[in-house]
């Protein structure tokens, strides 16, 4: 596309452009006092400040709507009381709200993601089932995961195909670690005692044993591991099922599992 336009126009001078070309800087560096200013960086709904979601419910509400909206936000990183909520709540009658989940990949989907940051060539099965349970599937952690050992030399061309130098363990990128830590920092003092348990633990854990490495009083555990399950930061398995008094059943988990990664 570059080369068609290069083809097609000696500079951009006389497009009428609107401020969007200036995301063209980048692509067209010796066009740069034609384009328009570049654009601020892009980034997730759930990190806008207010005025930029009052901007947004304003623009929802327009009829006729001029524009299609597009948002992308992290549902665990949206406090409750945020104006971000409204846009999906009290959309306008005529209004259609698409809602997309990403899931998790894969070992076929994981060895074709990882096959395309690698020039399309091929990834073997054993380091793509390696990558997807390690990294439970989540696209970011994946892909994060394949720079980390790219930049340290740690994928080689074994057999016709992409290959881990070491295939027993693998490293937590900063990207990824860094992320997790600070979405736990924003949890409560409890709540991030529940959470470093259950790292201890490694692996599925009851409640009577994850309550057992907290330390903490049985009624304080339970609504706090109601809030640790709440953040998406620990998650509950179906194979153990630990009963909890009644008069704390409602305020906490009847079983607790591991941290998520």
């Amino acid at each position: 596309m570059v080369d068609a336009v290069r083809d097609g126009a000696d500079n951009v001078a006389g497009l009428g452009l609107s401020g969007v070309g200036g995301a063209l800087r980048p692509l067209f560096p010796e066009w740069a006092d034609d384009l328009p200013p570049a654009p601020e960086a892009l980034e997730d709904v759930h990190w806008a400040d207010e005025a930029t979601l009052e901007f947004l419910l304003f623009l929802v509400s327009r009829r006729p709507q001029p524009v299609s909206i597009v948002l992308t936000f992290r549902r665990d990183e949206v406090p409750s009381a945020s104006l971000l909520l409204r846009l999906s709540s009290r959309l306008p009658s005529d209004a259609h709200l698409v809602r997309l989940t990403p899931r998790s990949l894969d070992v076929a989907q994981t060895a074709s993601f990882v096959s395309s940051m690698l020039a399309g060539e091929h990834v073997s099965n054993e380091f793509a089932a390696f990558l997807n349970a390690r990294t439970e599937g989540v696209p970011l952690a994946v892909e994060e995961s394949v720079r980390l050992m790219h930049d340290r030399a740690d994928l080689v061309r074994r057999d016709g195909s992409w290959a881990r130098r070491r295939p027993e363990r693998i490293e937590v990128p900063p990207t990824i670690r860094d992320a997790v830590l600070e979405r736990v920092q924003r949890l409560g003092p409890d709540t991030r005692t529940v959470l470093y348990a259950a790292a201890v633990l490694s692996g599925p854990a009851d409640c009577t044993t994850l309550l057992a490495v907290t330390g903490l009083p049985e009624e304080r555990f339970a609504a706090q591991a109601a809030e640790a399950l709440g953040s998406g930061l620990l998650r509950e398995t179906e194979s153990m099922n630990i009963p909890v008094p009644s008069a704390r059943r409602r305020r906490g988990p009847s079983c607790c599992s591991q941290p998520r990664r």
